[in-house]
């Protein structure tokens, strides 16, 4: 018996036996704010450290990326359809980071997410990241997602949800990204145009600052940044939204995490406050020195270079997103930039 013959019938056991059940048990379930927690964030932010803490909460499962569609390889491509983490998105025609502006109308993405918030999507790579024996006692459904900054605001106006929404200063998450391997495949064309995909009006509208500044792939990476930022972060609610800065999390774990915990209406887990020295799992093992030295805040000054980080300040203050001075983020000028009174 070949190795895929054997793979498949794995599969298939796991499918009967974990997500079936799993997606009969919520056919009729009703999202609210207590049983749904959007994590929202950009790649390298953070965010998988972030989930793997509030997996500690009792009777949750984690939904692990179901917007990511392969790696953006320039602004002209789409995503390769045959990548992805369940059928329905296939037919949604998704940019890598997909728009959806606050108010818009698209009845077949507002079906496709309520199935997945649901729990009703038939999938093994979303739900077994942490295990596929959580379905079996989840209650609490936890959505983290790197791809749906652009459509939060959108989200938040068709589903009762709580949102979380975690930041990190763009020059860090710049080190940490060009550090992969992925991001070798990408080629800037300072020519190249958005492909045609539903609300890219979006990305339009950015595509001369983009022919002006973006003359790299570590420029293209701060350039989605920002407009992740300005189009999408800055239009939630801040009401209903909860807003976590990486840094603060660093400096201020046990604190910070009361206030997520409070922000959510559900109790301190037990055994998260060991998780602030445990690489998440994917930290590459040039992470665990910093992570143990505590050095993780300016890291990014001794991978960037000077034209690098004046060509991301550049980027970042054209487009009016530059609330992070330094390591730290400047809380004044971000409550001002996003229309906020003060931090959530």
């Amino acid at each position: 018996m070949t190795p895929g013959i054997v793979q498949r019938f794995k599969d298939r056991y796991l499918l009967w036996k974990y997500t079936y059940p799993f997606n009969r048990r919520n056919k009729y379930r009703t999202i609210t704010e207590e049983n749904t927690i959007c994590l929202f964030s950009f790649p390298r932010s953070g965010s998988t450290w972030l989930s793997e803490i509030l997996i500690n909460i009792p009777n949750t499962c984690l939904f692990d990326e179901p917007f990511l569609r392969d790696r953006i390889k320039g602004i002209e491509h789409l995503p390769n359809n045959t990548i992805r983490k369940f059928n329905e998105i296939k037919d949604l025609g998704f940019y890598f980071f997909q728009p959806i502006p606050y108010g818009a109308d698209w009845f077949e993405a507002k079906k496709v997410i309520a199935k997945l918030f649901q729990g009703r999507i038939v999938s093994l790579g979303l739900y077994d990241d942490y295990g596929l024996w959580r379905l079996k006692k989840a209650t609490t459904f936890i959505v983290k997602m790197n791809y749906a900054s652009l459509m939060a605001s959108w989200m938040q106006s068709n589903f009762h949800c709580s949102a979380l929404v975690l930041l990190r200063n763009p020059l860090a998450v710049l080190a940490s990204s060009i550090r992969h391997e992925w991001i070798s495949k990408i080629k800037v064309n300072k020519n190249a145009y958005f492909p045609h995909f539903k609300f890219n009006e979006v990305f339009q509208k950015y595509y001369m600052t983009y022919r002006r500044f973006v003359k790299s792939k570590e420029d293209l990476l701060i350039f989605l940044w920002a407009i992740n930022m300005k189009e999408g972060i800055l239009q939630m609610s801040p009401e209903k939204s909860h807003f976590v800065f990486y840094e603060h999390l660093l400096i201020n774990f046990e604190s910070e995490l009361n206030r997520i915990f409070e922000y959510l209406k559900c109790p301190f887990p037990t055994g998260v406050l060991e998780k602030r020295f445990i690489p998440s799992k994917s930290s590459k093992p040039y992470a665990f020195e910093s992570i143990r030295s505590e050095n993780q805040l300016n890291q990014w000054k001794r991978t960037l270079n000077k034209d690098q980080i004046k060509s991301a300040i550049k980027i970042l203050e054209e487009l009016g997103v530059d609330f992070y001075t330094n390591d730290l983020p400047d809380l004044k000028v971000f409550n001002k930039s996003f229309g906020l009174g003060s931090a959530s």
